[in-house]
Parts: C-alpha cells; structure tokens; sequence
C-alpha cells in the first residue's frame, strides 16, 4: 500500500511534465511553467512521504528517475526552445539546439548513474528536480533569454557530471543515529547475557 501511495505520486509528476508539453505546443508558456513548478512540489511530497514511511521499492525508484528525466529534463529543454524559437537565429539556433542536446544527454547520464551509484542518503550531482525551478523561474521572471538559458544549461550539465554529493534529508541520519543505538543497546545486553550463563568449574576456583 505504501508503494503505490509514492507510485501514484511520482505518475502524477510524470503526468503534470507530459501535460505541460501540450501546453508549450499550444504557446501556453505561463501555465506549462506553474505545471512544472507543480511537478516539483509534488517529487518533493514524495520523496518526503518515501522516506517517512521507511519506502524502499526498486520499481518505484526507477519510476520516480524516469519521470524525473520527463518533467525536469525533456520538458524545460522543449520549453526553452519554443519560448526562444523567435529570438534564435542561424547559426545561433544550432550551438543552442547543441547545447539543448548536451543537456537532455547530461540530464539522462546522470539518472542512469545514480541507479547504479547512488546511496539511499546521498544526491550525485546536482539533482535534476532543480531545473524544474530555473527554467519556469526565469520565464516567471521575466529574465529568460538566449544567454542565461543557455548559460545554465552548460551550468546544470556540468553540475549534473559532476560526482559531489549532498545530504538527501536528515530523516536517514535520524535513522541511522538511531539504529546505531538499538545495535549498541543489543550488544550490550548480549555480553551481559554471556556474563550471566558464565558458570566457573570447581578444579579453577570461584
């Protein structure tokens, strides 16, 4: 049941990137932005929610990297090319359609890796969620132009390479404190467990 409370969740943001698509086709740049914001609040639940109920499926973790690469990799990528189709020009449009292609490449790596890589309390690169952020963020803002998308495309490639890692929550460190203790707990009472059933034979004294 749990599995498919976090399932339902990560679908849902699969849902809000895909849906945001229709919307940039159609020109409805503003309302695709607050679907993608929407798709980040809604990683961030379940995530949240994942790690509250101790939620530990390799389905759901391939699934939730699969939407992820959907709603914040493929979507901001379209997204920056539809809004600047008008300003881009040749030869510009090839070094940005080149850096789109580097990004959504860069994006997808990094996913595959943390499969295979990551630890359960530690991000690998930059987490993609963080461009669900930037590219509406910058549309919202009114600062959204060839340069600083293109800027933080090679920015967020590199970021997403890299190998630095980053505490996901505190919630596993809470955990891991606390199992530390249980064990600890546990090897106390086996050793005075041990003491008690020591019984001393008669030929070595008491």
């Amino acid at each position: 049941m749990k599995e498919q409370i976090s399932n339902a969740l990560t679908i849902t943001n699969l849902s809000l990137g895909f849906i945001s698509l229709f919307f940039i086709f159609q020109g409805f740049f503003t309302q695709a932005s607050y679907l993608i914001v929407v798709a980040v609040l809604i990683d961030c639940i379940n995530g949240t929610i994942a790690r509250v109920l101790k939620i530990d499926d390799d389905m759901g973790k391939n699934l939730d990297n699969i939407s992820d690469v959907i709603s914040f990799i493929l979507t901001p990528a379209v997204f920056s090319y539809f809004v600047l189709s008008k300003e881009i020009t040749f030869p510009l449009s090839y070094v940005f359609f080149a850096l789109s292609l580097f990004f959504v490449v860069s994006g997808v790596y990094r996913t595959a890796r943390i499969n295979v890589e990551v630890s359960s309390d530690l991000f690998n690169g930059m987490p993609t969620t963080v461009n669900g952020l930037i590219f509406p963020g910058m549309y919202l803002l009114g600062i959204f132009s060839v340069y600083t998308v293109s800027g933080w495309m090679i920015l967020s490639s590199v970021f997403m390479l890299s190998r630095f890692r980053i505490k996901r929550s505190f919630f596993k460190k809470k955990r891991k404190k606390e199992s530390d203790v249980v064990e600890v707990k546990g090897e106390k009472e086996e050793e005075e467990k041990n003491d008690d059933s020591f019984v001393p034979l008669p030929f070595l004294g008491s």
